[in-house]
């Protein structure tokens, strides 16, 4: 998702290119050796300026192609293709290699610019991989739904070998009354998927009304800042970039709140996913029944008891391996990468903090509002991870409730996942409320000693962001699994 502090990174990419000129221009009585390490530090950070400018070009240059190998016709071969995130993310890599050179060489004052830019593009990684793992977690609904089906399969398997060990009275009896509840099943996951699907469509179009007027916003910006590089009257060229800025937060507004919509839109999505899939189940369950009924007389008793225990064994073994399969799905694509996102979050906030402890003023102001930023970028991080942790652990609780009664044998691999996942989303909430507690406070105190009006909208901003995250962190809290 874009930035929602957009303009603070332009603000810091300006203020600490002026740092380095002013800090070069300065070196009035340096040894050779001091001037030769800031005009290294300069260029290495004019380098970082040049790869960021290319990974935020929106386009992937001939020779950027990415390869990787893909099978054809059983043979392995090399496939080039112009993906402009991967592009994009490497590009901003060698931009961080850049900018880490100078924290050993550069003045303190090249030091402190640096650690600004390398927080923004920090943050702006995070972003990257918060939105990539999100993705890979909303295609995770479908093998989730999978995984709840493989349930009803292997239930219908045991209720077969119960059934086929009894009279066939009962059974006949025992089928109309599943059938009965298996019409109510289906009756209501139709209603549900409905509502879902309708609720989806109108987030879905809030989100595209958003999005246009953020791009139009933006579009406009830049064209400010074309007009603000042109202009030869420093009035002029103010009054431009802060036309250019206004236009950025409105961007950063509408933008803010399309992400606050999808990231619902996205759980009414996963919603649909299962309601369609218990539809789709039940309505298949009623077709067995149907044909379990219309062969009862003609069935064998101890041959089909014989033939449903060998089912049930089969799918009970098949949904022990496609759960491992998704376990390590979610473990590999969405919990390790938002895991990453908060450690590199973390690393962007400690940069600003040792420049803000040495800074005074409005200075010092400006950096404790790219702080607040970043630590709302890192309450994001956790709201979403809670939001995956909660839809894969709902399904991972109501396979560990049926598992001990079906599988007994095999219960406790379902069991031990799901107080896993149970447990790191307790320490998710609690470390974003921590982080959330942290941040409004911080707000609170920055709105307060921000001179700049502008600033201190973005600020407010921030701040309101804070309070949805907090709102919607117990809705999504797990129910505790079996210990």
């Amino acid at each position: 998702m874009p930035s929602t502090i957009k303009k603070l990174g332009a603000y810091t990419r300006h203020f600490s290119i002026l740092a380095l000129v002013v800090a070069a221009a300065a070196c009035i009585g340096c040894t050779d050796q001091e001037t030769a390490k800031q005009r290294a530090a300069r260029h290495r950070f004019e380098q970082a300026m040049t790869l960021m400018a290319h990974a935020e070009r929106g386009v992937v240059p001939k020779g950027g192609e990415i390869q990787s190998k893909v099978e054809v016709d059983g043979q392995t071969a090399t496939e080039t293709k112009a993906d402009l995130q991967a592009y994009r993310q490497a590009t901003l890599d060698q931009a961080v290699s850049e900018l880490q050179a100078i924290l050993d060489m550069g003045t303190i004052t090249q030091q402190t610019a640096t650690r600004r830019v390398l927080s923004d593009i920090y943050a702006s990684q995070v972003r990257h991989t918060t939105r990539q793992a999100m993705l890979q977690w909303a295609t995770l609904a479908d093998k989730d739904a999978t995984l709840i089906s493989y349930l009803a399969t292997v239930d219908r398997a045991q209720a077969r070998v119960t059934m086929f060990d009894t009279d066939e009275t009962q059974l006949i009896e025992q089928l109309n009354e599943d059938r009965s509840a298996t019409h109510q099943r289906l009756a209501q996951a139709k209603e549900t998927a409905q509502n879902l699907a309708q609720e989806a469509a109108k987030y879905q179009q809030k989100i595209q009304q958003l999005t246009t007027t953020a791009d139009a916003t933006t579009d406009r910006a830049r064209q400010l800042q074309s007009q603000a590089l042109q202009a030869t009257n420093n009035t002029k060229q103010y009054d431009l970039y802060d036309k250019a800025a206004t236009a950025d937060r409105r961007s950063n507004i509408a933008m803010a709140e399309a992400q606050r919509l999808d990231v619902t839109k996205e759980i009414l999505a996963s919603e649909l996913k299962i309601a369609q899939a218990q539809a789709r189940i039940a309505q298949q369950a009623i077709q067995t029944i149907d044909q379990q009924i219309a062969d009862a007389q003609q069935r064998q008793k101890r041959p089909l008891y014989k033939q449903a225990v060998a089912s049930a064994n089969t799918a009970a073994d098949e949904m022990a391996k496609q759960f491992n399969q998704v376990k390590d799905e979610y473990e590999q694509t969405v919990e390790s990468p938002l895991d990453q996102a908060n450690e590199k979050i973390d690393e962007a906030i400690d940069l600003l903090a040792v420049i803000a402890s040495e800074s005074a003023g409005n200075n010092k102001g400006l950096l404790e509002l790219e702080r607040l930023a970043r630590m709302v970028d890192k309450a994001h991080v956790l709201t979403n991870h809670i939001t995956a942790a909660g839809g894969h652990g709902g399904v991972l609780n109501a396979m560990d409730q049926q598992t001990h009664r079906l599988i007994p044998d095999n219960a406790k691999l379902f069991n031990t996942e799901a107080n896993r996942v149970y447990n790191k989303q307790q320490k998710l909430i609690e470390q974003a409320k921590q982080t959330i507690s942290q941040a409004t406070t911080l707000s609170t105190t920055v709105t307060k000693n921000l001179k700049d009006e502008s600033m201190a909208e973005i600020a407010k901003g921030l701040a309101k962001r804070l309070e949805d995250y907090r709102k919607n962190i117990d809705k999504l809290r797990l129910t505790a699994p079996r210990p």
